[in-house]
């Protein structure tokens, strides 16, 4: 027969277990049953007290600020839910960047594609870059926003020109030889003393091609035969030798991504959304290009006085770590590398970035304390729980609740801006995703944009002439005057419309008067774009095809 005190370990279990709120769990029930059968067995009464603490310290926990309903209701976005509440912020917050932590299946790449498909439709034009090393699975996003009648390309290494050294538009060519010097040695691991002589050899191309003047840009295979072609003398040899070195690997490694003088305008692609695959390129290729597009978009902002603009260009790191690395900063001689120094700068510049990274054990801190905004999900080691747990305000409590309660789909979400700095619990949408892009989807997409993209760009890039013999098209007749106009317009596309005057022997008068009856005559139109200077906008002259065929036929044939 049992003994009272034995009886009594059962009822006080079962009442514990009542106080916590859990009598329901199933396996506490055969537990306690298995107790009321067996009151004196003193290992399953320990086990049984053990489940109970845990149980009543979750439920405590979940009555605490992490688990709590959010808070912030307020704005157009959303990242999930907790407790039936929506958390939203506005757009905008997104200018203060975002860091995203959690291991492989964690929800990371669900939140990205979520929140996307929000912003299409919040934010009218905008732009999005998403760079991806490894996994190409951005790829979907074309099918995906395809129902909000957003136009993704996935652009491939070999069907992108990036032109580093082409200062973007509306920036002094003055400004941009040191910052992409800075970027170039950055991003070839060259020495400190390389950087200077990278800004003498593009200062003397600059001045040698009339880059000051309207003129193109060098390519980086120019920058590398012209400082070999100066000789051991023209700077110092070592970081000649390095310069020459490292130039030429990039170059070889990277096919025809760095040689094209005619580079797509980094304006014309911050209003499309473009999936960068970056896979096939060694890193420092990849770093090149990455920090070329985020330094262009932000100094043509600068240029315009655009600073402190709401969000039109969303950056989304894949790999975040892979880039912003506490290694690499250390490695780098003096102050931060211009990677890690852009995100500060572009920083509520209307440029947000959304990084996304595994571990923080070796993420650069200027990320860290950058990034308004923070996310944690399921991790796979107990420091990164402890670290992250940390930057974003959690108590020991909290952060071991995260590593123990965490699982996919739930991220606990912490916002540095505003009076409610607390962290919360929310669960993330699940979007369903579309069927895999096949490469040659992809294929056939790059093509289409790489000749698109050149058609738009006539104004910033010099553009292909056409044989007048395949256009039949009725011209009028031209006086001798209009005819050396529209010759000169031929023979030096993309000049400044003033520059024509000089280039056909005319007055400015008579000049700007030959250029309008042409533009009416539908022989030449007119490009306008800002200059980012006093005295208005820039007058560019394309010719068209009927002002080609009056060319073709010569003087005595118009009709």
């Amino acid at each position: 027969m049992r003994s009272q005190a034995s009886i009594q370990k059962v009822v006080d279990s079962i009442e514990r277990a009542v106080q916590a709120g859990v009598i329901d769990d199933p396996r506490l029930q055969s537990d306690l049953a298995w107790l009321a059968a067996r009151p004196d067995d003193q290992r399953l009464q320990a086990s049984i007290d053990y489940r109970l603490a845990k149980a009543k310290w979750e439920a405590d926990l979940t009555r605490g600020r992490l688990c709590r309903a959010p808070r912030r209701t307020q704005g157009d976005l959303i990242w999930g839910w907790g407790k039936g509440v929506a958390f939203r912020t506005p757009v905008n917050l997104l200018c203060r960047h975002i860091l995203i932590t959690g291991q492989s299946g964690s929800g990371k790449t669900n939140l990205i594609y979520w929140l996307l498909v929000q912003l299409v439709r919040l934010v009218p034009d905008l732009g999005v870059w998403v760079f991806e090393t490894r996994r190409r699975e951005f790829r979907r996003l074309g099918p995906l926003l395809q129902p909000a009648g957003v136009d993704v390309q996935v652009i491939r290494p070999e069907f992108y020109r990036a032109g580093v050294l082409a200062p973007p538009v509306g920036v002094d060519p003055r400004v941009w030889a040191p910052v992409s010097a800075d970027s170039n040695t950055h991003a070839l691991g060259l020495p400190p003393t390389a950087r200077f002589a990278l800004r003498r050899g593009i200062g003397d191309l600059y001045q040698r091609m009339n880059v000051f003047g309207g003129g193109r840009a060098p390519t980086l295979r120019e920058l590398e035969e012209y400082i070999r072609s100066r000789g051991p003398d023209y700077c110092h040899p070592a970081s000649r030798l390095a310069i020459l070195e490292k130039l030429g690997s990039l170059l070889a490694t990277s096919g025809a991504c760095f040689e094209s003088a005619e580079p797509c305008p980094v304006d014309r692609l911050a209003r499309m959304v473009l999936v960068f695959e970056l896979d096939s390129l060694p890193f420092a290729a990849q770093n090149l290009i990455i920090l070329h597009l985020l330094l262009a978009r932000f100094h043509g902002q600068v240029a315009r006085n655009q600073i402190n603009s709401s969000l039109s260009t969303l950056v989304v790191f894949d790999e975040a770590s892979r880039f912003f690395s506490q290694r690499f900063e250390a490695s780098f001689h003096e102050g931060l590398p211009p990677l890690s120094e852009a995100v500060t700068q572009i920083r509520t510049s209307g440029t947000g970035i959304v990084a996304g990274c595994q571990s923080t054990s070796d993420l650069s801190r200027t990320l860290v304390s950058g990034s308004a905004v923070k996310l944690l999900g399921v991790c796979g080691d107990f420091e990164d729980y402890q670290a992250m747990g940390r930057h974003m305000g959690m108590d020991a409590p909290e952060r071991t609740y995260a590593q123990r309660m965490l699982r996919t789909g739930f991220m606990v979400i912490q916002v540095t801006d505003g009076p409610d700095r607390e962290p919360c619990l929310i669960g993330t949408h699940c979007v369903p995703l579309p069927p895999a892009v096949t490469d040659d989807e992809v294929e056939r997409s790059a093509v289409d944009w790489d000749r698109r993209s050149a058609e738009e760009a006539a104004v910033e890039s010099r553009p292909q002439r056409v044989t007048a013999s395949k256009i039949a098209i009725a011209a009028p007749r031209l006086d001798a005057e209009s005819r050396r106009f529209l010759t000169a317009v031929y023979e030096h596309p993309q000049e400044p419309s003033t520059a024509y005057a000089r280039l056909a022997g005319l007055s400015p008068s008579k000049a700007i008067r030959i250029r309008r009856s042409l533009v009416a005559a539908g022989l030449l139109r007119e490009q306008r774009i800002d200059s980012g200077r006093r005295g208005g906008q820039q007058i560019l002259l394309e010719i068209q095809p009927a002002g080609l065929t009056v060319l073709e036929r010569g003087p005595g044939d118009e009709t």
